[in-house]
């Protein structure tokens, strides 16, 4: 089932950005409880808006330090099912991102580095996308994909957010479950199209 992609005016996006940074920095001062709190929050108002972050992709930012701070929280608190899932969706949704280590320290780094290490040895999955317009714009987990009315892309297993805009109209989104050697299709021949 698709669903709405949302958006985000002026004061909610500068309510997020806050609030990522709160729950930071309740992570780095020790209060682990309060950083998961504050930082789900964010993940859940952010997967809600997949619009908002397709139409400004610094956005991402945000995402990126809410999974990060919700998979250190969890590991600290010694729930390292918790932190392998929520590093496994930063490895998911920024496969094009080496984890700044400089930033979150090394204990996030080894992480990501462990996480990335055994989701890489699982077998691929393929998730295509067909939509019946060729100026269609593509993002997955909020990032940019491609233009185009065609996408055949090689993933590791997981859960995904497909996102399709087409100009200035709000698209829909779809929660995708790639799973290994599978393949997924969404559009025509297989889910319809958004």
């Amino acid at each position: 089932m698709s669903r709405s992609a949302g958006t985000l005016d002026q004061e909610q996006l500068g309510a997020t950005k806050v609030t990522v940074e709160e729950a930071f920095s309740h992570w780095t001062s020790g209060d682990f409880d309060k950083a998961i709190v504050s930082a789900a929050g964010v993940l859940a108002w952010l997967h809600d808006n997949p619009a908002a972050i397709a139409r400004d992709q610094e956005l991402r930012d945000l995402l990126q330090k809410a999974l990060i701070t919700l998979a250190l929280a969890h590991k600290r608190l010694g729930q390292a099912d918790k932190a392998t899932l929520f590093m496994a969706e930063y490895v998911r949704s920024f496969p094009d991102k080496d984890l700044n280590r400089a930033m979150f320290g090394p204990e996030a780094y080894d992480l990501f580095r462990a996480v990335k290490a055994e989701l890489n040895q699982q077998t691929k999955g393929t998730l295509k996308v067909d939509v019946d317009d060729d100026s269609a714009v593509l993002f997955l987990n909020e990032r940019f994909v491609g233009v185009g009315a065609s996408h055949r892309l090689e993933l590791v297993p997981g859960l995904y957010r497909v996102y399709v805009q087409k100009g200035t109209a709000l698209g829909r989104v779809r929660d995708v479950d790639v799973a290994a050697g599978d393949e997924t299709t969404l559009g025509p021949g297989g889910l319809p199209p958004a």
